[in-house]
């Protein structure tokens, strides 16, 4: 996508981290934004995030405009809860990402699908615009290797109204029995978090990410 960057970051000291948790980027006048990790650290070198470019972003602008290859940038992290557990083994999983949300959950996914995961796994990526769903060959890539894996990808470009958390749950009525993971903007997240209550998902079952 045009508007969206992947940058790679080399640990310079030892650092544990899972897919989906998040760390503090900071540019050199000490702006700070938060950027959820994409890539797994058992199949990974680089801690991996996707940066969506605002013109005027302090931090995104920076990235993109100012960043070299090979310097050095101070993180805080990583912290948070939104990650694959293997607690979660026996139950399918449903990923609904929205823009740049997909970052994170395409790390959970790969790391679900690393340790085993033979339950259903489900992830669904919402975007404005077609072009913004920046990971259809990654996650058409992950449905040929992996049986039990199935993506869909949809914009409201397309789809109109109606958007990618309407589109999971009529392909998911119940989710009584589902992990769920959720991921974007935050209007959006808490919109789907009453919506995913609704359809019976357990509150201790759902994690996010906004």
């Amino acid at each position: 996508s045009e508007d969206v960057w992947e940058l790679s970051l080399e640990p310079l000291s030892e650092m544990d981290w899972r897919a989906g948790q998040f760390i503090n980027l900071q540019n050199k006048n000490g702006d700070t934004r938060s950027y959820s990790i994409a890539s797994i650290q058992e199949e990974d070198y680089f801690v991996v995030l996707h940066i969506r470019h605002y013109p005027d972003g302090k931090v995104s602008d920076w990235i993109v405009s100012t960043l070299e290859v090979g310097e050095t940038v101070e993180i805080q992290g990583p912290t948070g809860t939104c990650y694959y557990d293997p607690e979660m083994a026996g139950s399918p999983l449903l990923l609904i990402a929205v823009g740049t949300g997909a970052a994170p959950l395409i790390g959970v996914a790969r790391e679900a699908l690393r340790q085993g995961h033979s339950a259903p796994i489900a992830f669904y990526h919402g975007a404005a615009s077609e072009e913004n769903l920046y990971l259809k060959d990654q996650l058409a890539a992950l449905e040929k290797s992996h049986p039990n894996f199935n993506a869909t990808c949809a914009s409201l470009e397309v789809n109109g109204e109606l958007g990618i958390t309407d589109i999971a749950l009529s392909d998911n009525p119940n989710l009584n029995k589902h992990v769920v993971f959720l991921a974007g903007a935050s209007d959006v997240i808490e919109d789907a978090r009453i919506k995913v209550v609704a359809a019976c998902a357990q509150l201790s079952s759902i994690y996010s990410d906004p």
